[in-house]
């Protein structure tokens, strides 16, 4: 799942949801500043991942998933393993009020740039 978490965003806050499978071989692009959430859909799933500089903690932020303003189409019957960082997320409206949240403009701008912070 996909979520949109730039503030100035005209699609802040809206998702969409993406298959990833060994039949289909699709891949999703996330832009700068938009969030992600993996839910295996059967047991044994691995997931890897690219990022487009060297992995920085440091400007990771975590929102919520399981925040009901966002409801994130969580099939029925699976009950998520959330990291404690996941598990102790502020909600999308606290991240946004506690300004840890990017800014639409600066994340387009970075995408448009090539660069990265």
């Amino acid at each position: 799942m996909v979520v949109d978490t730039r503030v100035g965003s005209p699609t802040l806050g809206t998702w969409d949801s993406v298959v990833l499978d060994t039949r289909e071989c699709r891949a999703v692009h996330l832009p700068t500043g938009v969030g992600h959430l993996f839910i295996a859909l059967e047991d044994d799933t691995t997931v890897s991942y690219l990022l487009s500089t060297s992995y920085a903690a440091e400007r990771e932020q975590a929102v919520s998933p399981l925040d009901p303003a966002l409801g994130l189409p969580i099939p029925d019957g699976i009950t998520p393993v959330l990291s404690e960082r996941d598990r102790t997320a502020p909600t999308l409206a606290e991240a946004e009020r506690a300004g840890l949240l990017p800014r639409y403009a600066d994340c387009r701008a970075l995408d448009l740039s090539g660069t990265r912070p």
